[in-house]
Order: structure tokens, then sequence, then C-alpha cells
């Protein structure tokens, strides 16, 4: 990743997280917790279900090395911060979305060395700055949150524009930082060749299909759960092959990344299109029964 695109998908993660601190309702996250029913569920997916996913990948794709080892790592890796982009448009589900992002992502910290040096052959050690990576969590992700948090008790409902204001920004910078990404999303593509790209889609449409199918009965929690599963934490996994010194490695995580999110942005359409169609035809129902 060159420094241009680092800068401008750290600008991303800012104004988005600013925008979801400026909607989400901090009391609403924390029952959401608390009920456990999201908490085990996600944990669930993205801790025994996907790494078992990636192993299962791996050996039916007879994937070895690099490759292997790189899935292998994106598959013990939840907590997805780009997913924000998408999981903040699911109809009511911002406080679930938010709930699921930070829940991931503090697992992630401590999970994801751990369980890549259990599935790694032993030759295979992989480390992480565990201060930088905490530090960046702080600075890029919590922060940002937590400042729209003060800003939205501060200001009521000047709040709600700002964060409409800011999510568009936010999909700008994000649109800006794919078409950056595209050459590079190509090119990594190109390097590891037709098998293991089938493979690495087979692999990211698998683990939204579970993230769906743990998301329990309401469809905005099943898209926030799927595409929150899916995406996987990219900047993770991409430390810790960097730890192995692992060019391959690296082109299937740029490869991953450009695979999981048209996916991702194929499920937010489809969500959207199908919610706004059920709004349309409940209308007409709605101004009846209002009728005398």
């Amino acid at each position: 990743m060159t420094d241009l695109q680092m800068t401008v998908g750290i600008a991303f993660l800012l104004v988005m997280m600013f925008a979801m601190g400026c909607e989400a309702e901090l009391p609403e996250m924390i029952s959401q917790v608390r009920k456990y029913r999201l908490a085990v569920s996600a944990l669930l997916a993205n801790l025994v279900l996907v790494p078992l996913l990636g192993i299962a990948v791996v050996a039916l794709f007879h994937l070895k090395g690099d490759y292997a080892d790189a899935l292998l790592i994106l598959a013990v890796a939840p907590g997805a911060p780009f997913s924000a982009n998408f999981t903040s448009k699911a109809t009511g589900a911002i406080n679930v979305a938010a709930s699921l992002l930070f829940v991931l992502l503090l697992t992630s910290v401590v999970f994801t060395p751990l369980a890549a040096n259990l599935l790694l052959p032993g030759t295979a050690a992989v480390s992480l700055h565990y201060a930088r990576a905490i530090a960046a969590i702080a600075l890029v992700l919590v922060l940002p949150f937590a400042l729209g948090q003060v800003f939205k008790k501060n200001t009521g409902h000047l709040a709600t524009l700002v964060s409409r204001a800011a999510t568009v920004l936010a999909l700008v910078i994000f649109v800006s930082f794919m078409v950056l990404s595209a050459a590079a999303g190509k090119q990594a593509r190109t390097a590891i060749g037709g098998e293991t790209v089938l493979a690495i889609l087979a692999f990211a449409a698998g683990a939204m299909l579970i993230g769906w199918l743990a998301g329990g009965p309401e469809r905005p929690d099943r898209q926030v759960m799927a595409i929150g599963t899916g995406m996987r934490n990219v900047a993770v996994a991409s430390a810790l092959v960097r730890s192995l010194g692992s060019q391959a490695g690296q082109q299937v995580i740029v490869a991953f990344f450009s695979v999981v999110v048209p996916l991702s942005l194929l499920l937010t359409i489809a969500e959207t299109v199908r919610s706004k169609r059920r709004a349309l035809s409940a209308e007409p129902s709605g101004q009846m029964a209002g009728e005398p």
C-alpha cells in the first residue's frame, strides 16, 4: 500500500467513525452486547466457523506455502474497520453495526496472532506490535467515534445533519481509495493466479454467508453480520503477513480486499433496494388504515 493510499484510507476511517458516533446510541450499543445474542453469534461465527472455513478452502483448493498462510491469517482476523462504510447503511442497525465492529476489533488484537501461530506450520511464526495496534485503534477508530458522541450530546438534531454530510464525504473518500487501489488489486489477482483468486472468492462468499446465517431473524442485523464477518481485518492480517516477510502473502491480502468489497457492495445495494421497495409497498396500506 502506497503512502497516498494509506492516508486516504485513514481519512475515510476518521470521517466514517465520526459519522457513526453522531448517530449511534451508546446505551443501546451496550444493551446489544449485554443481550449476548449479538456477541455470542459474532464470536462463534468469526472465531470458530470462519477459521474452519479457511482451513476447508485451503484444503479444497490445495493452497500451499505463502498463499495458504495468508488465507489462514485472514480467516482468524475478525473486525474489519472498512466494513463501517457498508454496515452503517443497514436500516435501523447502526447500534448493532457499531457494537459488532468494536467487539470484533478488540478481539482481533489478542485472538488473531495467537490463532495464526496455532494454524500455521511450525516453521512460520507471526508477531504483532500490540502497542502500535492498540494505538491505531484508539486514534483512528475510538477517538473519532467518541468525538461524534460528544458532538451529538451537545448539538442535538444538528448532529444528524452533520452525520449525513460526513457519511457522504466518507463515501467520496472511500471511492477515491478504491480507485487508487484498483490497479494494485488487478496486479495482485494476476500475480496469484486464477485458482487462488477462486479460492479467495469462495472464502469471502462463504464467510459472508456464515455471517448472514448468524445474524438472527432481522434482515438489517443479518446484513451487518454478513459484511462485518466477510470483510475480515485486512490491516491486522497484512501486519502479520508482513512479519513473515511474505510478498506473495501480501498479494493474497490485496486480492482478497479487491474481491470482498464488490461482494459487500452488492449485498448493500440489494438490501437497500429491498428495504425501499417494502417501504413503498407499505405506504398505501398505511394510508388506507388511517382513512375514516
